[in-house]
């Protein structure tokens, strides 16, 4: 799989017009939905530059505040689906996505999906994948990236549960 990851050159702004211009049927979002990119883009842009750990820290805080995940389904080949993953620098890495829109747009570019094609994403919530963190990394899965072909930051699988509590508490049950 290509990874595809915004120039340093590009802002926020630019990037967030470039996920909401429709390649194909476009999905609605709310404004809600709109402001909630706007400010991952930010705070993903402001960690970039700073490589501050504050940075870091908020830019995963509202990453796992989102309502959902978007994941890319991949037939596993035994009438199952499995979210899209693989490899950027040697990591396989799990893909998900802040919007339907974002997850519909790595599809295309990754030729998962025809320009035109009805998109089914996979919605899964974030302390979903945090609790089945041990079960991707047993299939091999060792980190996760949000919004790669965008901004991109990702975490270790391993780490992902520590990281969780130190920022947002104990998983809820």
């Amino acid at each position: 799989m290509t990874h595809h990851a915004a120039t340093p050159d590009q802002d926020a702004e630019t990037q967030l017009e470039e996920c909401w211009s429709p390649a194909g049927p476009s999905v609605r979002s709310t404004s809600s939905e709109l402001d909630q990119v706007w400010n991952l883009d930010r705070l993903s842009n402001a960690a970039r530059r700073s490589k501050k750990e504050s940075d870091q820290d908020k830019l995963w805080r509202a990453t796992f505040g989102l309502d959902r995940w978007w994941c890319v389904p991949i037939d596993s080949g035994d009438g199952h689906w499995a979210p899209a993953a693989g490899e950027i620098r040697g990591v396989n890495t799990l893909f998900a996505f802040s919007t339907e829109q974002r997850a519909r747009r790595f599809a295309i570019e990754q030729n998962i999906l025809a320009a035109e094609g009805e998109f089914q994403g996979a919605p899964t919530r974030p302390v979903d994948i945090v609790r089945n963190a041990s079960t991707y990394i047993a299939s091999g899965v060792e980190a996760i990236m949000i919004d790669g072909h965008r901004t991109g930051h990702f975490l270790p699988m391993q780490n992902l549960g520590r990281y969780w509590e130190q920022l947002c508490g104990p998983l809820p049950e």
